[in-house]
């Protein structure tokens, strides 16, 4: 006969392993191939590259667009850059310039990080006032499903990763708790349609507890 031993763990705890779904969009300057859409590559020996003003840039859902209309100067508006001193292709902004990531839909900006030789808060400024930096890393201060950075002055990057993070999952899990329904999931967060019948270590949902459950 199938036994279950019962451990009760921390109701925040376990609703913390699979409440939130989390993306990581990655835009990689360095290789404008690789962008969606994908751009051609300046060399060496052709340094300037192609201008992406007001190109909207995806990556998991993620878009990312450099809105430089406040920049009057037609050559200085965004575009991709072999840098000599770092002998690697770099995305350029000047100032003026707006960059504007949005999150998938009912997901929030979790914290952005800005990769190149010069793209930290000494360059750009946050909309959000509040919000913090570590050294490249950006996070907001509050949730929000659009982060927007001032260029203040001109940027080299190369790449620039952003990680967005949704809360419906809780939803659901106080949902369930509400109800005194009973709910199954995996330790990754993933609900089960029905109860476990293979042997391991399952999370069950039944009113207002929360228990890990170890399936022989």
């Amino acid at each position: 006969m199938k036994r279950i031993f019962l451990v009760i763990v921390a109701v925040a705890a376990v609703c913390q392993a699979f409440a939130a779904h989390t993306v990581q969009a990655v835009f990689n300057w360095a290789d404008p191939q690789s962008l969606h859409p994908a751009f051609n590559a300046p060399t060496a020996e052709n340094r300037y590259g192609e201008y992406i003003s007001k190109v909207t840039f995806t990556a998991d859902g993620v878009s990312l667009l450099i809105d430089d209309d406040a920049v009057k100067e037609g050559s200085q508006k965004a575009r991709f850059l072999y840098g000599y001193n770092t002998r690697t292709v770099e995305m350029r902004a000047y100032p003026g310039s707006d960059i504007i990531i949005d999150a998938p839909e009912n997901m929030t900006v979790a914290r952005v990080q800005f990769e190149g030789a010069k793209a930290d808060a000494d360059y750009l400024t946050s909309y959000d006032e509040a919000s913090t930096w570590s050294g490249q890393e950006w996070t907001p201060s509050a949730p929000a499903a659009q982060a927007k950075f001032y260029v203040t002055t001109t940027i080299n990057c190369t790449r620039i990763v952003v990680v967005c993070t949704e809360d419906a999952g809780v939803d659901a899990v106080e949902a369930d708790e509400e109800a005194g329904t009973e709910a199954w999931f995996t330790l990754q967060g993933v609900r089960l349609e029905k109860t476990p019948s293979a042997p391991g270590v399952y999370v069950r949902l039944k009113g207002s507890k929360v228990c890990k459950m170890i399936v022989h």
